[in-house]
Parts: structure tokens; C-alpha cells; sequence
């Protein structure tokens, strides 16, 4: 053979090659003469869960999907789509979704150490304020949707191409700064469905290659065109765009807003219609784009499947039109990663940090090479390196090897600075505001300054300074000024007015064991000044009071695994506390000082998926003769601590009542969660006290009763309460509104 046969021969072998890879790949799916199908998902928020109905009819009439592309909300769920996704397993993991919590950048409870803990369940609203500003930004960062994402595309991770998907897939962003449409061939998935729901003013767009992405929906929230353009036979849309308002209900702001929005979301959606076979428009009225609720979730996606079998004939004729469909080449469901599987993971790498840093890094995250980890317990290093570690845009990335995967984090600017508000209304102290800061030094022995105020009727200004010499060791010093103006009930009955002021001086070494467990040993200087009573009856406790001052010295052991403060799913909350208290370092009054053991144990117990009971048990044992009015006993109230250290809670009695020297309480309540964050409780406790602990089993106890309801909103919970208790022997009823604090 010839040179120039041999050539012509490599040639052909060439061609055949290129054809038989163009033959196998996704884009060419009209094997055996069937036409490619498509389906094109809008944008439209919480009302595109319609989508996953649809899907679910458009499965059941067997009609083979070739090509997904979708706008915002319709990117998510198409992307999901695209990878195997069924509409039932796309129907579950909609529905089990906190979107209260992923609609925020909150580290959940179980991902904070205790000390994080104590923190954010004070505030409604935190933001961080990076040292080096991004170019862009929003009210939400997006990092709990960025994790989302990553944990629903586990697999998928390393495929750059969207051609090579189970589904081809495309979806639109909009380029902020020409205004013009950006479509997703290409990059990492999670990113461009990121990018493509990102709200401009709400979600922080997404920046690829210097290039600023947004909310695809502004240019072009119903892309049939681009399923043309990628070859679409037919093609099968689903739209939850909302209809323009008339002018009688342009009557409110938001009204007006939603309006501007909607026009824009009608760019190009007339001439893409007319691109579609089978185009099916959902009403998803009375629900809007922010309906992320269980009720409203459900409901949209029955819709989505009503709307979608009124259009059942006109399924059958276009699978008519599709041709012979090959069973066989049926995309495989996808198979999910359940939280508690073990991965096989050969190398982890921390991206945008230093050699140094990240051996650091996955010390402190848990994680080991050459060995299984859980997914969760990759979940948990995203939080530690978000709650821990002050960094933003944590994201990470599984991509597999020959055995195996290689682990991928990459993060971003720490969060320096950061800025916290806490809200709450009661029917005891009225109106309260919580401010705080806190800004992080870059120091040899890493350190931070925290600032806190509380603004209504009793006043506190709070300036601390830690030190962090290991990750879960910390030294601070602190001082509290606060100006107290509290009435002292004995049962029911106001006694006096107590107002007073105090100057609290504390240094506190607090180490963390792990998460959940921690213990702190402590010095408090107290001094009370200003001291005013206004006396009406049973005043013999408060003959002592005074200015003085204080030293006391304490340990305190705490445990918590509760995965909500205020409405507990599981977990137990332990704490014991042991106090010394002296007027000059080590007496009291010249003699042997008086101390405290107090403790609380709580548990959470699920009975059934809505059903939780709590049985506690609390109490708090003075020993020693002196004790000043400031460390009496008090009770009463919803929450620990409201206006003494040492103030503990009790159904049936929201006002602040003084107790003997010993004190204990046991109860339980039962909390039924009716829909949503939607709550209700019953709870009882049985208490008593005595001058001695001796003496206190002997007594006839009291009991108290409650009932109440609860919601748990993004400002924090909201209650209604109504008790009884036959120690007072009144009814008494209490509302609240936001975190305690």
C-alpha cells in the first residue's frame, strides 16, 4: 500500500471514530428515527415547585426527555432533571427542605459550637462585612443554598460539559452589566443553577470569569428558544408567570413592584410560546415566588400536575410524532447520596489557602485521607469552616478517581466584621432591641472585640475581648453595665419595685470539647450600685439591700445537642453550675462565703415525626448563711435568666417571683407541630422549695400548667401563652415576639 493509501486509510478510520462518538453522545438522540424531546421549565421562585407535578404527568405518559433548560427556580429543578432526578425523588426533596433556613446564611444548630450557639439563637439578623468587598453583593450570600446543591449533585461534580449530563442541559443567568442573556453549556453545575436563581437585590449574583450573573428570569425566563438551539424536535414548557395586573389592583407598593418585575419576566415570553408544541400555563395564585412552605409547596406541585393532565391528549399525540422510543436508553434514576453514606476520599484540598493553613484546616474539619468519610461529616467541616473559621462561600467539590474521590473546599474572604440585630416584643418588658458587632484581628494568637446593647426599659451595654490561642479555647474579658428596674411578685402579688444598677467585670477561659460539650472556669467582679425599692409587702428579703460588690469564682458544665433552642425536634441540654461568692476575694461578711449548685436537664424525645415531649428536671441549692438579695433564688417567666443570672423559668407564672433557698422543679411538655413552623404545647411542671435542703422533699409541692402556640419565623419564635398555677392562683397569659434576650 501506498503512502497516500495508508493516509486515506487513517483518515477513514478517523471519520468513523468522530461518527461513532457523535452517534453515542447525548446530542444525538434521534436513533432509530425518534425525534428529540424537550422540556423548557420557567423561573417564578417558590410557585416553580409546579414544575416537579408536570414532570410527574409528563413521566407517567412515557414521554422520553432529551434536553431540559430552565430559568431560575425551572434551572433547579431542571438541572436536578438532567442528572436523573425522578418527580418523585424531586417531590420529596422539595418538601423536606427547611427553606426558613436555607433561605438564609444561618450555620444550623447542630453545625455551631456551643459558644457560636449562644450567640445567633439571641439575633434575627446577622451580616458580615468582608475586609476585602466583593465586587457584588446581596441580603443573602446564598451559602446554605451553595451547600444544598453540591450535596444534591454529588457525581456530577466533575463534568464540565452539560452535553455529557443523562439529560442535556442549558440554563440563563442574565449579564448584570450589558443586561444581556447567559447561557449555561458549561462549568459546575451547582454554580450555574446558583447563578441562574440569583434575585438581584436578595441572593449575591454569582461572578464566572469576571462577569457578574444573575436571575435569568430579567431577560428571559421561558428559554424555549435556547431548546431549539439545541436541537429540539419538539418541545413541552411548563410557565408559572404571573398575568400583568389591571389597573384596580395597582393599588399597594408591592403591588406596584411585583408588577415592574413581572413585565420584565415577560421579555421574550409571547415569541418563545410560539416555539413550543405543548405549552402549559400554571395559576398559581393565591401563592407567590416567596411561598416556601410546606402547605404552599404542596399545593403548587398538585397544580403543576392538575394543569399538566388537562393537556393529557395532546401528551399522547406528541408521543405519537416522537417515534419508536427505545426503552433501553431510559435514563437511570438518580441515585442519592444519603447523608449517612461513606465516601472513599484519596486527597483533600483546601483551594485559595496556604500549605500551613490547610493542614490546619483539616485537622480542625475531621476529615482523613486515604479513608471512608460520611457525607455528613463533610457537611460538617462546610460549617466549621463557615462558623469557625469566619470564612464565606465555602463550597467543595467530590470528584472521583480511579477508587475513590478527591475532596476539593474552596473558600473565600473571611468575614471580619459582623454586624448583628436582635428584635423582640413581650408583655413584660415591651419593646427590646439587641445590637451587636463583632470585628476579628489578625494577631499572632488569633483575637476578637464584640460590642453588645440592649435598648429598652432595661438597659445594657455589654464590650468583650477574646483571645483564641486554639481553635476551641478561648480567654475573654468582658465587662457588663446594666440598669435594672424589675418588680419582685411572691405568689402573685407584687412585693416591690427593685431598681438597681450593675458593673460586671468577667474573665473566662472556655474550653470546647468537640461540638456539643463544653466547660468554663470563671472570675466575676459584681458591683451593685444605686440600689432603690419601692416596698409594698413581704419586703424582709430585700432589709440588706445596698451598693457592695462581689467575687465570685465558678465552674459551669454544659452539653446541648438540641437542634432548634426553642422548638427541639431531638437532642438533650444539660448544664451545672457551681458558684462561690465573696465581698473580699475569699469571705463573706468575715466568715465562710455562701455558694450556689444550680443545674437543667432537658431532653427532647420524638413520640412520632410531629410529636416531641421534653421532660426536664431543674433546680438551684444555696448553701451558707449572708446570702445577699442579688443571688436569691427567683423564678418565673418563659426563658432562663430574663432578669437575674440565676432566674429560672415556670409554666403557669410569667412574672418575676423570689424563691427560698432551695429550689427545684420537674415537668415535661408536649409540643405538636400542626403544619409548617406552626406549633403547639401543653407542659406542666410540679415544684417546691424550703429555707433548707433538708426540708423540701417534706413540703407539699405546687404545680404549674400552660398552654400556648408557637411559630418559628425568621425574626425568631413568636408565642402565645396561657397558664395557671395554684402558687400564685391566678391565669395568666403572655405573648412573645422574636429571640430572648
Amino acid at each position: 500500500m501506498t503512502n497516500l493509501g495508508k493516509i486515506v486509510c487513517v483518515l477513514r478510520l478517523m471519520v468513523l471514530l468522530l461518527l461513532a462518538a457523535y452517534l453515542s453522545s447525548p446530542m444525538y438522540a434521534s436513533i432509530a428515527g425518534r425525534k428529540r424531546v424537550a422540556v423548557v421549565l420557567s423561573g417564578g421562585g417558590a410557585k416553580g415547585a409546579a414544575h416537579i407535578g408536570a414532570l410527574k404527568v409528563i413521566e407517567e405518559a412515557g414521554i422520553p426527555v432529551d434536553i431540559v433548560v430552565g430559568t431560575s427556580m425551572g434551572s433547579i429543578v431542571g438541572g436536578l432533571y438532567a442528572i436523573g432526578y425522578t418527580s418523585a425523588q424531586l417531590e420529596s426533596m422539595m418538601k423536606q427542605q427547611d427553606w426558613n433556613f436555607l433561605l438564609t446564611d444561618k450555620v444550623s444548630q447542630s453545625g455551631q459550637s456551643l459558644i457560636r450557639r449562644e450567640s445567633s439563637d439571641k439575633y434575627s439578623f446577622s451580616i458580615p462585612l468582608l475586609k476585602k468587598r466583593p465586587k457584588v453583593s446581596g441580603l443573602i450570600r446564598g451559602e446554605n443554598i451553595n451547600t444544598l446543591f453540591s450535596e444534591l449533585t454529588v457525581g456530577y461534580h466533575d463534568i464540565q460539559d452539560f452535553n455529557r449530563l443523562p439529560r442535556q442541559f442549558a440554563c440563563v443567568a442574565t449579564n448584570m452589566e450589558t443586561g444581556e442573556e447567559y447561557v449555561f453549556h458549561s462549568g459546575k453545575l451547582p454554580i450555574a443553577m446558583r447563578a441562574s436563581m440569583a434575585i438581584p437585590g436578595v441572593f449575591t449574583p454569582v461572578v464566572v470569569d469576571s462577569i457578574v450573573l444573575a436571575d435569568g428570569g430579567l431577560c428571559n425566563n421561558y428559554p424555549a428558544d435556547i431548546a431549539r438551539q439545541l436541537g429540539a424536535d419538539i418541545v413541552i414548557g411548563v410557565s408559572v408567570h404571573e398575568e400583568l395586573r389591571k389597573s384596580e389592583r395597582l393599588t399597594t407598593m408591592y403591588e406596584i413592584l411585583s408588577q415592574v418585575v413581572d413585565m420584565a419576566c415577560r421579555n421574550k415570553l409571547e415569541e418563545n410560546i410560539k416555539l413550543t408544541d405543548l405549552f402549559v400555563h400554571v395559576d398559581a395564585d393565591p401563592y407567590s415566588t416567596a411561598s416556601f412552605n410546606k402547605v404552599a409547596i404542596d399545593s403548587l406541585i398538585i397544580k403543576g400536575e392538575v394543569e399538566m393532565r388537562k393537556h393529557w391528549d395532546g401528551l399522547l399525540n406528541l408521543k405519537k410524532q416522537i417515534g419508536q422510543i427505545d426503552t433501553s436508553r431510559t435514563v437511570a434514576p438518580y441515585t442519592a447520596f444519603d447523608d449517612a453514606r461513606n465516601v472513599y476520599i484519596n486527597h483533600i484540598r483546601f483551594l485559595t489557602t496556604d500549605a500551613d493553613k490547610s493542614k490546619r484546616l483539616l485537622k480542625r474539619c475531621r476529615l482523613n485521607e486515604h479513608a471512608h468519610n460520611s457525607l455528613n461529616q463533610i457537611k460538617d467541616a462546610v460549617y466549621i469552616l463557615r462558623d469557625e473559621f469566619m470564612y464565606s462561600d465555602v463550597t467543595y467539590q467530590l470528584i472521583p478517581q480511579v477508587y475513590g474521590f478527591d475532596l476539593e473546599f474552596r473558600v473565600s474572604n473571611k468575614k471580619d466584621v459582623k454586624l448583628n440585630l436582635g428584635v423582640r416584643y413581650d408583655t413584660e418588658d415591651n419593646a427590646s432591641l439587641l445590637l451587636g458587632g463583632s470585628l476579628s484581628f489578625n494577631t499572632s494568637i488569633p483575637s476578637s472585640l464584640a460590642l453588645t446593647a440592649r435598648l429598652g426599659e432595661r438597659f445594657l451595654g455589654q464590650v468583650s475581648y477574646t483571645l483564641t490561642p486554639t481553635l476551641l479555647k478561648h480567654i475573654s474579658l468582658s465587662y457588663t453595665f446594666m440598669d435594672n428596674d424589675v418588680n419582685v411578685h411572691f405568689k402573685g402579688e407584687r412585693a416591690c419595685n427593685l431598681a438597681f444598677q450593675q458593673h460586671q467585670l468577667e474573665l473566662k477561659y472556655s474550653n470546647v470539647w468537640w461540638r456539643n460539650f463544653q466547660y468554663d472556669l470563671g472570675v466575676k467582679f459584681d458591683g451593685f450600685t444605686r440600689p432603690d425599692i419601692l416596698r409594698t409587702n413581704e419586703v424582709e428579703l430585700f432589709e440588706d439591700l445596698s451598693s457592695c460588690k462581689f467575687v465570685n469564682y465558678y465552674l459551669r458544665l454544659k452539653y446541648n445537642s438540641m437542634d432548634n433552642a426553642y422548638f427541639p425536634t431531638q437532642g438533650v441540654d444539660f448544664w451545672g453550675d457551681y458558684t462561690v461568692y465573696t465581698d473580699n476575694f475569699y469571705q463573706r461578711k468575715g466568715h465562710t462565703p455562701f455558694s450556689a449548685i444550680s443545674g437543667n436537664l432537658k431532653s427532647a424525645i420524638p413520640l412520632s415525626r410531629k410529636t416531641i415531649l421534653q421532660p426536664f428536671v431543674r433546680g438551684r441549692f444555696l448553701i451558707g448563711r449572708d446570702v445577699s438579695p442579688y443571688y436569691q433564688n427567683y423564678f418565673g417567666g418563659v426563658g432562663f435568666s430574663t432578669y437575674f443570672d440565676q432566674q429560672m423559668p415556670m409554666d403557669g407564672i410569667y412574672n418575676l417571683e423570689y424563691a427560698e433557698k432551695a429550689m427545684y422543679h420537674v415537668g415535661t411538655k408536649l409540643q405538636q407541630r400542626i403544619t409548617g413552623q406552626h406549633y403547639l404545647t401543653l407542659s406542666g411542671t410540679v415544684f417546691n422549695m424550703s429555707h433548707t435542703i433538708e426540708n423540701i422533699l417534706k413540703r407539699r409541692p405546687y404545680y404549674g400548667v400552660g398552654f400556648g402556640y408557637g411559630f418559628q419565623s425568621m425574626i425568631g419564635p413568636i408565642q402565645a401563652l396561657v397558664g395557671y398555677s395554684n402558687y400564685s392562683d391566678y391565669v395568666r397569659w403572655y405573648i412573645n415576639v422574636g429571640y430572648y434576650f
